[in-house]
C-alpha cells in the first residue's frame, strides 16, 4: 500500500512539474490546461475498482467540473475587472470554489 501511495504521489510531482514547465518556460497554456485536467479526472477512473463507486465518481466529476468552470470564468472576469495582485483573485476563487463544494457535499451528496 505505502509504495502505491508513493508512486502515486511522484506521479502527481511530475504532472505539477510539467504544468509548471508547460506554462510557464514553453508558455503554452493551451497544453498546460489540457495537461493538468485530463489525466487527473479521467486517469484516476482506473484507480477505482468498483464499478458502482466508479459511476457515482464520474456523476460527482461532472458536478465537480462544472463548479471549476464556473469557478473559472469567475476568476477570468475578476481578473479583468479588477486591477490587484492575481494571487490575491486566484486565493479568492479557491475559496469560493471550497465554499461551492462544501454546500455541494452538505446539501446535494
Amino acid at each position: 500500500m505505502i509504495k502505491k501511495l508513493l508512486s502515486l504521489f511522484v506521479l502527481g510531482g511530475i504532472l505539477f512539474s510539467s504544468i509548471y514547465y508547460i506554462a510557464n518556460v514553453v508558455k503554452n497554456p493551451l497544453l498546460a490546461a489540457i495537461l493538468s485536467v485530463f489525466p487527473i479526472s479521467l486517469v484516476s477512473c482506473f484507480l477505482i475498482k468498483e464499478i458502482g463507486i466508479l459511476k457515482k465518481y464520474c456523476q460527482n466529476m461532472i458536478i465537480i467540473l462544472l463548479l471549476t468552470s464556473f469557478s473559472l470564468l469567475l476568476l477570468i472576469l475578476m481578473l479583468n475587472c479588477f486591477k490587484i495582485n492575481p494571487k490575491y483573485l486566484i486565493i479568492l476563487t479557491i475559496f469560493i470554489w471550497l465554499f461551492m463544494i462544501f454546500i455541494k457535499i452538505q446539501y446535494y451528496d
